[in-house]
C-alpha cells in the first residue's frame, strides 16, 4: 500500500472490514473482528448501513484519531519530498 493509497483510505469516513484489512495488513478474521468491536465498544455503527462503521472508530480502537492519523501521513509525505 502506498502513501497515497494510506491517504486516501482514512480520507473516507467509513469503512468495511475491508478496509480494515487493506489499511492494517491483517486478515480477514482480525479485521471483522476489529469491525465488530469498533461497533460494540466505539459507537461505530452507521445506522441503515450494518456493513460500514465510522473510521474515527477504528481510530479509537487504536488509541488515536482520524485527524491525527492524517497529520503523521501528511508528515511523511513531506519527509519524501525534502
Amino acid at each position: 500500500m502506498t502513501l497515497q493509497d494510506r491517504k486516501d483510505l482514512v480520507a473516507k469516513p467509513f469503512w468495511n472490514y475491508r478496509d480494515i484489512m487493506e489499511y492494517t495488513g491483517f486478515k480477514k478474521d482480525k479485521a471483522i473482528s476489529i469491525f465488530k468491536k469498533c461497533i460494540k465498544e466505539y459507537e461505530g455503527s452507521i445506522k441503515y448501513e450494518p456493513s460500514y462503521i465510522t473510521c474515527e472508530s477504528f481510530f479509537k480502537y487504536y488509541g488515536t484519531t482520524r485527524a491525527k492519523e492524517l497529520a503523521i501521513l501528511k508528515g511523511l509525505s513531506n519527509e519524501k519530498k525534502v
